[in-house]
């Protein structure tokens, strides 16, 4: 009987032999296995911060405040996907939506830490407004 263990081919005589490098190699597998995802996770989430697009920086943005009156709500926002890996990123992303949307303003309700055994990653939530015409 043959095993295959990555990409080599082991005999079960071979194993008899060197029991405990295969017991150790099944247990860095079994290990890999769990923190291979976390790690890949990590880098992605770790590494990725929204970045601004020329339309998000012609949006202004105000934090945990009222729209001026000449501004007119559209709709309300939230950071998707994932989370950001920081506050900028998460700042820029609605920033970005607002744009999408039209929308000459932000405001910026709550932004959130997150943090588990993947990391740490940051949602937000807002409200973007456009200007009104006069």
């Amino acid at each position: 009987m043959t095993y295959k263990l990555w990409h080599l081919s082991i005999s079960m005589k071979e194993i008899y032999k060197c029991n405990h490098i295969v017991s150790i190699a099944l247990f860095l597998e079994v290990k890999m296995k769990i923190l291979l995802p976390i790690l890949i996770l990590l880098s992605v989430t770790g590494c990725l911060s929204t970045t601004l697009t020329e339309q998000g920086k012609k949006v202004q943005l105000l934090m945990k405040e009222e729209a001026p009156k000449e501004y007119q709500l559209i709709d309300d926002i939230a950071t998707t996907g994932l989370g950001e890996s920081d506050v900028i990123g998460v700042k820029n992303n609605l920033r970005n939506k607002t744009a999408a949307l039209g929308g000459d303003l932000v405001v910026i309700d709550t932004i959130e830490m997150h943090s588990g055994d993947a990391g740490t990653y940051y949602t937000g939530n807002g409200r973007a407004y456009k200007l009104k015409k006069k």
